[in-house]
């Protein structure tokens, strides 16, 4: 009885706490206005450091028989651990410093300024080997900077975690997922050893999809030729035909789309889905509509936003995904390079324009699924050795990473990311999206003969989206794909 109370009370409390922070940060984000939030950690912090809280959890962990009952008992613990880790005063001194370091950070180039995220596009895409020597050097020089205190952000987390009655911040991370965090590292380390055996059966790709080869000029003249066709496209009209042609039209009174012209943040640079409160309020911010990649993206953050406005829970830790989060979004990227998509919304019937977008497509990248599974690998280890991470990418990592180009990028140091602070194991997220959402594509292809049907619509709705957390990841895709899916097994789908 006691517990009920508070869940009742948590439940109310988080739900008004996160949308309020939700808010926030899409205004931050879309308007510019400072991201003040302090009140609302002070806000948590009296409900996760409240010891009778945690006692009441920890009494029924092991107790409790109903399965989706323990679940949420798990769940919720996972919150207060995970909180009273990450609402430390250091900790959150520590981030907010890394952070600010990122958004103000300006590094000047033939008197020119650049900022972080414009020095990592010419990193990425730029063939002027000066200016990306220059913006290399400079993104270099500013993840010294940071990696010092990265590590002591794990040194702390860890330190917290201990405190807490866990080995590291790993076991309370994965604490209540499902599965355990060995078989994700398995199937991590055998899709790694699986994928360099056969690493020569990718040339084609790896020419295509490496950043600064040979081919890289190649690659720009594909897609310029097929810009003419994503030019004449409204990626979110077609969006819209995908919710009635699957019957989830009502989905689209709760899906609210913004361009850059809607919005008064001149630094506004990137798409993204944000759920503002699940399911009836999610926001999407897009910053351009002309390329293959940009539509790619576009529709991964659409598979965001249809899962998140489909969650029927009321619970609010059944609306916190985990690992599942990113198989709606991969999923829907996927679709955008498939036949029958292409036909229907770019009105390409011609073989050798199809394969074309095919052969740009990050979602059929297969060196993307390589890079996941290192990143992952690389955090993890770091969260066991609490070392500096250049101490980590030892040859053997730095070999693998050479599939991708970074041989050629002449890179001797990890590449920090912002991300790996607020998520470290975000990569295994992708990772499992990327697998997944394939898997499912290639699964409702064969089922139904068409992606475009009411069926599929309200089949992934109904057996994937509507019960939230309130079942595993892995029990939703069995019980689609129908199959035992186990996760230490995944390389072989992929493969």
């Amino acid at each position: 009885m006691i517990l009920e109370k508070k869940l009742i009370q948590l439940n109310k409390f988080l739900s008004k706490n996160e949308y309020a922070y939700n808010l926030r940060w899409w205004n931050y984000a879309t308007l510019g206005l400072p991201l003040e939030i302090a009140d609302l950690n002070e806000e948590k912090k009296k409900i996760y450091y409240d010891d009778s809280l945690l006692k009441a959890f920890e009494e029924v962990k092991e107790k409790e028989v109903n399965e989706i009952k323990n679940r949420k008992v798990k769940l919720y613990l996972r919150q207060i651990y995970m909180n009273r880790v990450e609402l430390n005063d250091d900790l959150l001194k520590l981030k907010d410093e890394i952070i600010e370091d990122e958004l103000s950070s300006v590094s000047t180039i033939n008197g020119k300024e650049y900022s972080i995220k414009e020095l990592l596009s010419i990193v990425k895409n730029s063939l002027d080997p000066y200016i990306f020597n220059e913006a290399r050097k400079r993104l270099d020089e500013l993840n010294k900077r940071k990696e010092e205190k990265f590590v002591e952000i794990i040194r702390l987390r860890n330190e917290l975690s201990r405190k807490l009655g866990f080995k590291n911040y790993i076991d309370i991370y994965f604490y209540g997922l499902e599965p355990s965090i060995n078989e994700y590292i398995e199937f991590t380390e055998k899709t790694i050893t699986s994928s360099t055996e056969k690493a020569k059966d990718w040339e084609s790709w790896l020419k295509l999809t490496t950043c600064k080869n040979k081919t890289n000029d190649a690659l720009k003249e594909i897609k310029e030729e097929l810009r003419v066709y994503y030019d004449l496209l409204n990626p979110v009209k077609t969006f819209i035909d995908i919710l009635k042609i699957w019957g989830l039209e009502d989905l689209s009174t709760r899906i609210h789309i913004f361009t850059s012209k809607d919005l008064l943040n001149k630094k506004h640079w990137w798409t993204f889905c944000q759920p503002i409160n699940i399911p009836d309020d999610i926001r999407i911010s897009i910053n351009e509509l002309d390329s293959v990649e940009f539509v790619e993206t576009l529709y991964h953050e659409l598979g965001h936003s249809i899962h998140y406005a489909s969650i029927v829970e009321n619970e609010w830790i059944f609306k916190k995904e985990d690992l599942f989060t990113e198989i709606p979004a991969s999923f829907m990227a996927n679709i955008c390079s498939e036949d029958e998509w292409i036909e229907r919304f770019l009105k390409i019937k011609d073989t050798s324009i199809k394969e074309k977008i095919k052969r740009v497509s990050v979602s059929r990248d297969p060196t993307v699924i390589l890079s996941r599974c290192l990143e992952f690998l690389l955090m993890v280890r770091l969260y066991e050795k609490e070392e500096n991470p250049n101490n980590i990418f030892n040859d053997s990592y730095k070999k693998i990473f050479a599939y991708r180009g970074q041989d050629l990028f002449s890179r001797k140091e990890w590449n920090f990311e912002i991300l790996f602070i607020e998520e470290p194991f975000y990569s295994l997220f992708h990772l499992i999206g990327e697998v997944i959402g394939r898997k499912i594509l290639d699964f409702i292809i064969k089922e139904y003969k068409s992606i475009f049907c009411e069926y599929v619509g309200k089949t992934i709705r109904d057996k994937l989206f509507k019960p939230g957390n309130s079942v595993s990841w892995v029990k939703r895709i069995s019980n689609l794909l129908n199959v035992d899916l186990q996760v230490h097994r995944l390389y072989e789908i992929y493969l």
